[in-house]
């Protein structure tokens, strides 16, 4: 099958052998590249940055902590194996199994966004206020001594 772009370029067609397994092989392909990096970010996360080693223990305080970040990595690697799933199995008559995807992916962006915004909300209180100190400082300066 051969696809038109709208200034007449032939796009490519997904190879017959990918599109008997998969509805729709590139999107799947996409999703699941998605998937592997969000679990390896996650792994790698959790393993490193999680803590930080004292005299050879490991210390965990809620200062650097980074929770919020791995829970985000895992919610988009749960949302891309849904997404994967529903571009790779969806079979165009059923419409269930369809509809309940697309609802469950939905909620999840809700979930990651939720979760992106308190790792954001966590990086601002913990990590962030020294920076916004600083800049506090040198505004005052400048005020106090304007040219």
């Amino acid at each position: 099958m051969e696809h038109f772009d709208p200034i007449r370029v032939p796009l490519g067609a997904c190879p017959q052998s990918l599109t008997d397994k998969f509805a729709y092989p590139s999107v799947t392909i996409v999703f699941i590249i998605l998937g592997c990096t969000s679990a390896i970010f996650a792994i790698w996360t959790a393993a490193k940055y999680n803590s930080v080693m004292v005299y050879e223990r490991p210390e965990r305080k809620p200062a650097i902590s980074n929770t919020w970040w791995i829970l985000y990595y895992i919610g988009i690697t749960v949302r891309a194996v849904i997404d994967g799933t529903k571009y790779a199995l969806i079979d165009q008559d059923d419409k269930t199994e369809s509809l309940v995807l697309v609802v469950i992916s939905l909620l999840l962006y809700g979930v990651c966004t939720l979760m992106i915004s308190f790792a954001l909300q966590h990086q601002k209180e913990f990590r962030s206020k020294f920076v916004y100190q600083g800049v506090v400082q040198v505004k005052q300066a400048f005020q106090q001594h304007p040219k």
